[in-house]
């Protein structure tokens, strides 16, 4: 019986996912020029989602469905890529920080939020040089 947590999608839908990284990418660097550490740390972890979809779906034809982001880190480091076990903790080393980031009652710290837009930089580099 399929994994209704897994969907299957046509390798160039990763470009849609891409995309959307892409333009949260921007986000993030125009909140970085602004020294909003909010809008960076925020922008910074839904890129690294969409980067997460995008993988697998270039890499496998697979996506995760379900709502645990961790799920989803697991399929990355299923693909059989030489970056896939580095994609998947640049991944996990950003969504450990999603909770406190988008939910959390303390400030989100300036240098916190560009040690997360580091990460997610390099991870779209990885990302981009796979779907490429």
């Amino acid at each position: 019986m399929p994994d209704k947590r897994v969907e299957i999608l046509a390798k160039p839908r990763a470009t849609v996912y891409l995309r959307r990284a892409e333009n949260l990418l921007i986000t993030m660097e125009w909140a970085v020029r602004a020294r909003n550490p909010d809008g960076v740390a925020v922008a910074a972890v839904q890129a690294a989602v969409a980067l997460g979809d995008a993988f697998p779906v270039s890499t496998q034809q697979r996506r995760s469905r379900a709502q645990d982001h961790h799920e989803m880190v697991t399929l990355v480091a299923q693909s059989r890529t030489q970056s896939s076990a580095e994609v998947a903790g640049l991944i996990q080393q950003v969504l450990d920080h999603k909770s406190e980031v988008e939910y959390g009652s303390r400030e989100v710290k300036l240098a916190d939020a560009e040690a997360l837009a580091k990460s997610v930089r390099k991870l779209a580099n990885l990302v981009r040089a796979t779907i490429a």
